[in-house]
C-alpha cells in the first residue's frame, strides 16, 4: 500500500470515529422549549423562583433549563434530573419564564 493511501484511511478512520463520538445521544440532546414546558414547574416569589422537574413527561431523561427574568439577571443554564430543581434569586426585575437552553 502507498503512503497516499494510508493517510487517506487513516483519515477516512479518523472522520469515522469523530463522527460516532460526537453523535449526542437522546439524553444529551438539547431540551426543546416544549420539553420545558411540559416537565417543569416554577413558583415565584417577589425576587426569586423554585423552579423543579415535576413532570415524568420527559421520559426521566435530564433536562436543560434557566430562569428568565424581565430586567434583571437570568439563571445560568442549570441540567435538571427528574424529582430535582433549583432556587433563583436576583435583585432587580420579575420572573418572565422557564426557557430551554
Amino acid at each position: 500500500m502507498t503512503l497516499y493511501k494510508r493517510m487517506i484511511t487513516v483519515a477516512g478512520s479518523l472522520a469515522a470515529a469523530t463522527t460516532l463520538l460526537s453523535s449526542a445521544t437522546p439524553a444529551q440532546a438539547g431540551t426543546s422549549q416544549a420539553d420545558v414546558v411540559g416537565c417543569t414547574g416554577a413558583y415565584p416569589s417577589s425576587l426569586s423562583v423554585w423552579i423543579d422537574y415535576r413532570y415524568n413527561y420527559c421520559g426521566g431523561r435530564p433536562i436543560r433549563v434557566k430562569a428568565v427574568v424581565d430586567w434583571g439577571p437570568d439563571s445560568s443554564c442549570r441540567t435538571l434530573e427528574w424529582g430535582a430543581g433549583f432556587r433563583h434569586q436576583w435583585w432587580t426585575g420579575s420572573f418572565s419564564h422557564v426557557a430551554a437552553c
